[in-house]
Formats: C-alpha cells, sequence, structure tokens
C-alpha cells in the first residue's frame, strides 16, 4: 500500500487533490495516508511528494498538505 500511497501523491497530485475533502474531513483516513508514508517510501516519490504538497495544495488543503509535508521531513530525518 505504501507504493501506492506514494505514487498518489507523488505522481498524481491532481487526482488526490480531487479526493482530498475526503482526507481532510476523516481523521482515521488521513491517518492511513500519512501512516504509508514511511521510511521506506522512494527518495525520488518523497522528493515529488514534498514539492507538491509545497507548491501544489489548495487553499482549504494547507493543514492535509503540511501534515504531509511533516511527514516528509521526519523521513529525511531518519534517514540522515
Amino acid at each position: 500500500m505504501s507504493d501506492k500511497t506514494e505514487m498518489l501523491l507523488g505522481m498524481h497530485w491532481d487526482d488526490f487533490m480531487a479526493l482530498s475533502q475526503k482526507f481532510t474531513g476523516d481523521t482515521a483516513l488521513r491517518m492511513f495516508l500519512l501512516k504509508h508514508l514511511n521510511s521506506t517510501s522512494s527518495g525520488d516519490y518523497l522528493e515529488a511528494i514534498q514539492e507538491n504538497a509545497a507548491e501544489n495544495c489548495t487553499a482549504s488543503d494547507t493543514v492535509l498538505c503540511g501534515a504531509i509535508s511533516l511527514a516528509v521531513q521526519r523521513i529525511r530525518r531518519v534517514r540522515g
């Protein structure tokens, strides 16, 4: 599942944004999403995910995008 999450957030951000209200309104779903961003995530995908969260986020999704960005930063710190 982690690889599908990475692909959605890294390569299909527009599709993710179309579903973002579901993630914003459902804490369990949001936690599920963030849980699948982890130390096994591809560095290439992480870079794309970080860029998407920083540059391609709608104003109504800033909290969700911030949580995604923090998850990526944590992974990078763990990796060193």
